[in-house]
């Protein structure tokens, strides 16, 4: 179940996250989620996946009020189930179609890099350029970012045909 991320700080802050799944999650060198956490969804969205009382995903995007958009989307599966967290992924991005674009971006290298093409060019969306050394990643590395942009016009059509 989607919940605020704020009420579930400490646990989602004492969750031991191996290197091999933060490594293409760019945290800017951190090992915790502390430093991320906001009360309110004014300037970013958080929200974490909840079963059975326990943190299993981590979800955020931060908000432009100016031109109604979100950027840096992001998503992080703990290890957990995957239908419970999908789900709680589907409705996350439902919740963002409201805004005229969301931005969101990925490490070129990480696994879901071919996914995320693929998905954007079924939906209409671009690929908006690859930024070098745009990322510092856990293990020091500086990386490459590819960015992504969609409506959420785009955004609404393919969710809602996803959940029927």
């Amino acid at each position: 179940m989607l919940k605020n991320a704020y009420y579930y700080r400490n646990q989602l802050n004492a969750i031991e996250v191996p290197d091999n799944k933060l490594l293409y999650y760019a945290l800017g060198g951190y090992r915790t989620f502390e430093h991320l956490m906001e009360k309110d969804d004014w300037n970013k969205i958080q929200k974490v996946s909840v079963l059975d009382g326990n943190v299993i995903g981590y979800f955020s995007a931060t908000i432009s009020q100016v031109t109604n958009s979100v950027s840096e989307v992001s998503a992080i599966n703990f290890g957990h189930p995957r239908f419970t967290f999908s789900k709680d992924l589907r409705d996350f991005l439902l919740s963002l179609s409201k805004f005229n674009k969301i931005n969101f971006s990925v490490v070129v290298g990480n696994p879901i890099e071919s996914m995320y093409d693929k998905y954007v060019g079924s939906v209409g969306g671009r690929v908006v350029g690859t930024f070098n050394n745009d990322v510092k990643l856990i293990n020091g590395r500086l990386a490459d970012r590819k960015w992504y942009e969609i409506t959420g016009e785009q955004l609404l059509t393919v969710t809602t045909t996803a959940q029927n």
